[in-house]
């Protein structure tokens, strides 16, 4: 039986992340390691045969694939959303699980979606789901409503990281080393750009526990985000 998504949600997270992991191994199963899955099924066959003899099981394993309302049987993300939503990304659409059903987002039936193949998905603390595509665009999930955020540079290697959701104002790292932080209103136009000096491919980017961004260049060199300016940090971190 699938729990209801009325139990808390430590429970309900714990037993459909147990439940998803079907979802990766389908995925996979496209690969030439079909060998190496299916032994790997044959162990979690087994497992589950002996757990349910000995009377120690306590729950059981589902596979989810498209033939189930999965848009596609390859996944490339999952998260959950603070409403106890599991979200999939797969390479073609959107899916939201109920804990019973899935229910599919295409660019044809959500327009806010630019492309129907996801690379990432990120869930904050807000309640916002953040949904990044193939082409670099990002579309938020909030108040049960899709917005295109970001238009993306239609690159097949845009990939776009959340570094920080605090103060209702998200910010992402681009594949070009550059900053876009989120002025506080829905739409494309809404994002600030911020380019670190000798920003690249390269470029790595984090939040610390004051909040403070941290990004390092290409060159090795460190700079801390103040408001809109970026500061050198000594190589040795200011420290004697």
């Amino acid at each position: 039986m699938i729990p209801s998504l009325n139990k808390p949600r430590t429970e309900t997270a714990t037993v459909l992340t147990r439940r998803f992991l079907g979802f990766l191994s389908v995925s996979i199963r496209v690969h030439p390691w079909l060998n190496i899955i299916l032994f790997a099924f044959s162990l979690a066959s087994v497992a589950c045969s002996r757990a349910a003899e000995n009377g120690n099981g306590d729950y059981l394993i589902d596979v989810w694939t498209r033939e189930r309302g999965l848009p596609n049987s390859s996944v490339t993300a999952i998260t959950q959303t603070q409403d106890g939503y599991l979200w999939v990304g797969t390479y073609n659409g959107l899916a939201r699980f109920d804990g019973q059903r899935c229910t599919s987002f295409y660019p044809h039936n959500t327009p806010e979606l630019k492309n129907a193949r996801v690379r990432k998905l990120f869930s904050a603390p807000d309640g916002t789901l953040w949904i990044n595509t193939y082409d670099g665009s990002l579309t938020s999930f909030r108040d049960g409503r899709f917005t295109l955020e970001w238009l993306g540079s239609g690159s097949a290697d845009a990939v776009v990281t959340l570094i920080s959701s605090r103060s209702n104002r998200p910010t992402f790292l681009l594949h070009t080393g550059e900053l876009i932080r989120w002025r506080g209103a829905g739409g494309t136009n809404n994002w600030e750009l911020l380019r670190p000096p000798g920003a690249s491919a390269a470029q790595l980017a984090v939040e610390d526990g004051e909040g403070v961004i941290w990004t390092r260049s290409r060159d090795q060199k460190l700079w801390r985000l103040r408001g809109k300016t970026f500061e050198a940090v000594e190589r040795n971190g200011g420290l004697e």
